[in-house]
């Protein structure tokens, strides 16, 4: 019986090294981003944490609603340095009574680069306190939150003048071009002009060219901010710089417009 020829194991080769090399820092690498945003996918206010440390939260919490600003941005930086077991602290804190705590956890959220909060934070846009709602569009653009700009567009029509700018300027972020046709709305109808400011600035962020004859109808706006505003959206839009004039941009858009879209 013949005996199997024995088989030569030959060394790796300096490619397959790199290759074995790379594949385990990819492991690590995924490894340490898992660790880090384990509660990506998790409702942040379910997880339960040490005790200690949200007494500790909370009772920091308490005291930054009754300080003064340095006290709170003391108190803001202290639990900001206390690492991921903060957030369900500060998701549970945004059901708070007091307004105060609601509005200083949703500005510390929008710090945490975490998306698992972004639901808990569109919730806070129909809240009763206007600082509470202006306080998490804020936190919703930072953290980029394009999947709420539904929302957010609803926030267009709010009561509070100051929480209409916040959305519109919010929605120059994360709106797209779902947001061009209720900004366009707002830079022709809202009675506050800080509010078409924005509105007008928003759509320029967006680039999106149906914005154009409304924001050349704007550079007639009775504020000189709001049709300051329309021109550079319409400069960053089309490319072109036709001056204030609302008669030179009509001429020029109705010759250009179809060589444009």
């Amino acid at each position: 019986m013949e005996e199997a020829p024995e088989q030569i194991q030959t060394p790796p080769t300096f490619r397959q090294k790199i290759l074995v090399c790379i594949a385990a820092i990819a492991i690590v690498c995924g490894g340490l981003w898992f660790v880090q945003h384990r509660w990506m996918w998790r409702d942040p206010a379910k997880i339960k944490v040490d005790p200690e440390v949200e007494q500790k939260i909370n009772t920091l919490l308490e005291e930054a609603r009754t300080g003064g600003y340095r006290e709170r941005m003391t108190i803001f930086y202290e639990i900001q340095d206390m690492g991921r077991d903060r957030l369900p602290v500060l998701a549970r804190a945004l059901q708070h009574e007091d307004p105060r705590v609601r509005a200083f956890s949703a500005n510390l959220l929008q710090y945490c680069d975490n998306a698992s909060v972004i639901p808990h934070l569109e919730a806070r846009l129909n809240d009763e306190n206007s600082i509470v709602r202006r306080s998490a569009l804020s936190a919703l653009g930072y953290l980029g939150a394009s999947e709420s700009a539904p929302t957010i567009i609803l926030v267009l029509n709010d009561k509070d003048n100051f929480t209409r700018c916040q959305a519109a300027l919010v929605l120059g972020n994360v709106g797209g071009d779902r947001a061009v046709l209720p900004l366009i709305q707002m830079l022709g109808t809202d009675p506050y002009p800080v509010a078409r400011r924005t509105a007008a600035h928003s759509l320029g962020e967006i680039g999106n060219k149906e914005a154009v004859p409304t924001l050349i109808d704007s550079l007639e706006d009775s504020n000189h901010y709001v049709r300051s505003a329309s021109l550079v959206a319409l400069n960053r839009i089309t490319g072109a710089d036709l001056g204030p004039s609302k008669k030179t941009w009509s001429s020029w858009w109705a010759q250009r417009r179809g060589l444009l879209e």
